[in-house]
């Protein structure tokens, strides 16, 4: 039996030698493959939820016939245990017992609920509640799809039979707003309608647009000195990747006595303290940051506790999903993916280096994201199926 993974690389592989029909041919059935491996969810009871997933589908390519499930779930970013399981999970995982094919995927659209409390303590992020295979954290689960616990899955693309603590790769189409959502989408089609031979996994690279350098400013707060997690990433690019020094900029310092790096250009990772290095609440589109070139397809990661939840005074993700992040125009300098928390993950909860590492081997946003997950209070915002 041939895995997902291989299934799409030796189609990959075919498309060079092949005549434009042939590899266009190749491309359809490899995007009718994944497509059917995906699955979007979208709240009825939420306007924007049913205005997102129809747009979607209509202009995300490859994603026209991929299969949608409406739910009727709360509208609030914070819910109980008991209504994720019952408005959410249960029916996620019935559509998905009845499907005859399997799903790898699931898209969390706008307007559904993100974080779990109960008691007045955080659960865990509901995404999290639906990917892990037994949504009782108490109980242990076989291998997950993570970095914790020692683990480094560099390179190692998510094969369900080999992560069965991992059900789904669960991401979110919710850019903070809907205009927000449905110029993300665009810019995922523009690249598409670049690429040479187009399929369902969009690659800015692939299509002459991509970016190459990484920047990773490690410039926090006095109260963080002794603690250097970004060093590590930009060590294991070099380790892990081998991502020449040139391609990775560092800076290590202290707020109000060294610089950040605030400018760069054809950017394909991000990394800071963000507001617990002393930036501005707005940093991501108050022109602290300025990113030039092509700089519009990179990964975002913050050492920040509430960057997953709209209206915090950090950098939350509706911030970098904004019409003049980094400098831009109308959404034109706006990553293509961002790792969040939707409660406090501790320093050690950040997602770790095999976030950047794997995005510069080639995997999907969404394994990039899962492969380097550290905390249950964990959110992925972005399309599953892009790569650099």
């Amino acid at each position: 039996m041939i895995t997902r993974r291989r299934f799409i690389r030796n189609g990959a592989l075919a498309v060079g030698s092949l005549s434009a029909q042939q590899a266009t041919a190749a491309d359809a059935i490899v995007s009718e493959r994944l497509a059917s491996r995906v699955l979007v969810v979208y709240n009825t009871a939420a306007d924007d939820g049913t205005a997102v997933a129809n747009y979607y589908r209509m202009n995300r390519p490859g994603m026209s016939g991929v299969d949608t499930l409406a739910v009727r779930a709360d509208t609030t970013e914070t819910t109980t245990f008991a209504n994720v399981i019952s408005q959410v999970r249960t029916p996620i995982y019935e559509f998905v017992a009845g499907s005859p094919f399997p799903k790898y995927y699931v898209i969390m659209c706008r307007g559904l609920p993100s974080r779990v409390w109960e008691n007045g303590s955080a659960v865990a992020s509901v995404d999290y509640l639906i990917a892990r295979c037994d949504p009782n954290l108490v109980k242990p689960v076989e291998a997950e799809y993570q970095q914790g616990d020692g683990a480094n899955y560099y390179n190692g693309s998510f094969v369900p039979d080999l992560f069965p603590g991992t059900s789904f790769l669960v991401t979110r189409m919710d850019m903070g707003s809907l205009s927000a959502t449905e110029a993300y989408i665009r810019k995922i089609k523009t690249v598409h309608d670049a690429m040479r031979f187009p399929g369902i996994i969009i690659s800015a690279s692939s299509a002459g647009l991509g970016g190459s350098n990484y920047l990773l400013d490690e410039v926090r707060n006095p109260g963080y000195h002794s603690l250097f997690p970004i060093q590590t990433d930009y060590s294991d690019l070099g380790t892990y990747a081998n991502v020449p020094s040139a391609r990775r900029k560092y800076i290590s310092g202290i707020t109000n006595t060294d610089a950040h790096l605030t400018s760069g250009a054809d950017i394909l990772g991000y990394e800071s303290w963000g507001t617990n290095g002393g930036m501005s609440s707005a940093y991501p589109n108050d022109q602290s940051l300025i990113f030039t070139g092509n700089s519009n397809w990179y990964l975002v990661k913050t050492f920040e506790s509430w960057n997953g939840i709209i209206g915090s005074t950090q950098g939350n993700f509706d911030k970098w999903f904004h019409p003049s992040t980094a400098g831009g125009w109308k959404y034109s300098r706006t990553p293509i993916g961002m790792v969040c928390h939707t409660d406090e993950p501790t320093v050690g909860g950040v997602e770790g280096s095999m976030y950047m590492c794997n995005w510069e081997a080639g995997l999907l946003f969404s394994e990039c994201a899962w492969s380097s997950r550290n905390t249950k209070y964990f959110m992925a915002v972005g399309d599953p199926l892009v790569r650099r």
